[in-house]
């Protein structure tokens, strides 16, 4: 309804700057007109209010609950388990310990990670998916959808896991499409390691980051010295043609 009245205001208003008779048209007409044109675009439009100046420096991971087997009650506490590893140490190349920071979200639409070519933070840069089976067709679900989900961010996506609980059993397998880390537990009070995998996730991200880090930085150095290069070279050749043209022999 605010909307509505909004347009009919902003309409009223270009109408006088055009000096219409506002009294002329009739009011039913222009109000069916504006209740009539499509809403705005708003794809692009995600507001992130739970977001604090330290997810600047975050990375940014997908926590998906595969709905079925697996109930809310035991998400949140697998959620609860994941959200403890709020960061990592890690010894970079150079033997200097980096603080590597992350932020978990539960859902993130892909019109905010395609923000993340201008806002850095807004990449997405792993992926977790936690689910539950109880027969070969659960597991191949739980497995289909994770992949669907790479594809969907594939654009920023570097690392994943796939967190799998049900009953041991030799003859399931995951689909041989399936390119993800498993990790497989009984029940989610069994899972007693799942901290540690979550470190190594993120340990992951960091090198796969200042490997591209160090190809960037070694790229734009190769380009200084080749304009440095070019610019010594132009100034030897500028200094050796005036000196033949100062030589009096």
């Amino acid at each position: 309804m605010f909307e509505a009245v909004w347009k009919t205001f902003l309409l009223f208003l270009w109408l006088a700057e055009l000096g219409i008779d506002i009294t002329s048209i009739p009011m039913r007409s222009s109000v069916s007109y504006i209740l009539s044109s499509p809403a705005p675009d708003t794809r692009m439009s995600h507001p992130d209010y739970d977001q604090i100046a330290q997810d600047h420096a975050s990375i940014l991971i997908l926590v998906h609950h595969q709905e079925g087997l697996l109930k809310p009650k035991s998400f949140s506490k697998v959620w609860d388990k994941i959200r403890r590893v709020n960061h990592t140490k890690v010894n970079d190349s150079a033997g200097i310990t980096r603080q590597v920071y992350v932020r978990y979200v539960k859902d993130y639409p892909v019109e905010s990670n395609d923000w993340g070519e201008f806002q850095t933070h807004r990449r997405l840069l792993g992926l977790i998916t936690v689910g539950q089976y109880e027969s070969q067709t659960d597991l191949n679900e739980i497995c289909r959808f994770h992949e669907s989900l790479k594809v969907r961010y594939t654009t920023t996506l570097y690392d994943s896991r796939c967190i799998l609980f049900g009953k041991e059993n030799e003859d399931l397998k995951t689909p041989s499409n399936f390119k993800s880390l498993p990790l497989w537990y009984s029940d989610v009070e069994s899972c007693t390691d799942l901290e540690s995998q979550v470190s190594e996730l993120l340990n992951s991200l960091f090198w796969v980051l200042e490997s591209k880090r160090q190809l960037l930085a070694d790229a734009t150095l190769q380009q200084d010295n080749a304009r440095q290069f070019n610019g010594s070279q132009f100034f030897t050749q500028v200094v050796k043609e005036c000196c033949m043209k100062c030589d009096p022999f």
